[in-house]
């Protein structure tokens, strides 16, 4: 049987694909890679799907190979051929925070709601990666391997935002400060959310607002201030007020940017697209 194990979970490792969007609803999280961009390219060079089921990490995941395989992880960004019994370590990237591990064929996982991805918060999905469990791996794809290596883009600094449907409840120059100033990841994060270093977030008034649907890349701003940015595996509702929204292109910019590096903000609208905020909140992935 073709298969790894799972010698080392490392950190916040987990089986991912592209998620199950669409399912807000009914309370359920896309869930899904956080940085779709670098895990298909994981896949492509291992001539997968790009939607096959890889593990997301933040680093230290070391598997064993049950079977000759090929395998490929963001880390180093090279094909390499694993034998029986062979280990590989897939190390923390130094300028991100999440990396992906791919193997030709695909990680064989059982699908709950169309997705294979393990939903941190609530737990729906094919299981956790616990020491000692085998997980087998799709057979040999028929696809032709291209490369042997990937070259990695660096990240950008600038994250597009749009306006929230709370942004009224703060200081009337709010959404200028945040586009004034350099926000940083605080290094309070997980795949739920990550807070964001920066200007104290002042709202109008200090009143309550009912619990109401997330979208993913929701900017919530809790009593302290500082902004919360959702991510993948967020709570499908919450009740601090929403300030404003990532855009969808730059979720996984501002989830992969390392703590304490710089970000900026910018308004979506400059972009000067086809559509506008309402258009791009109602068609991002829920």
């Amino acid at each position: 049987m073709r298969a790894i194990r799972i010698q080392e979970t490392g950190w916040l490792s987990s089986l991912q694909d592209q998620g199950r969007p669409g399912y807000g609803h009914l309370g359920v999280p896309p869930s899904g890679v956080i940085d779709i961009e670098l895990a298909s390219s994981i896949n492509r060079i291992l001539g997968n799907t790009e939607d096959a089921t890889v593990i997301e990490t933040a680093g230290d995941l070391v598997i064993e190979a049950c079977s000759d395989l090929l395998v490929a992880s963001s880390d180093t960004g090279a094909l390499r051929s694993l034998r029986p019994g062979d280990l590989h370590r897939v190390h923390p990237m130094s300028d991100r925070n999440f990396a992906y591990l791919g193997i030709r064929g695909g990680i064989h996982a059982p699908k709950v709601l169309g997705s294979a991805s393990q939903d941190l918060l609530s737990g729906i999905g094919p299981g956790l990666l616990d020491p000692g469990s085998v997980w087998e791996v799709g057979p040999e794809p028929s696809t032709a391997i291209l490369v042997d290596q990937i070259a990695i883009a660096p990240l950008s600094s600038t994250v597009r935002i749009w306006p929230g449907p709370h942004l009224g409840l703060f200081a009337e120059d709010t959404y200028d400060i945040m586009m004034g100033y350099r926000w940083s990841n605080s290094g309070v994060m997980d795949r739920i959310g990550v807070r964001l270093d920066g200007p104290p977030l002042i709202r109008r008034d200090a009143l309550n607002i009912p619990s109401e649907p997330l979208l993913t890349g929701a900017i919530q701003v809790p009593p302290d201030g500082r902004p919360i940015v959702m991510l993948r595996d967020h709570p499908t509702t919450g009740g601090y007020p929403v300030v404003a929204v990532v855009d969808p292109r730059d979720l996984a910019l501002i989830a992969q940017t390392p703590p304490g590096a710089n970000l900026r903000m910018r308004s979506g609208a400059q972009d000067q697209v086809s559509g506008g905020p309402t258009d791009t909140v109602r068609n991002r992935r829920q």
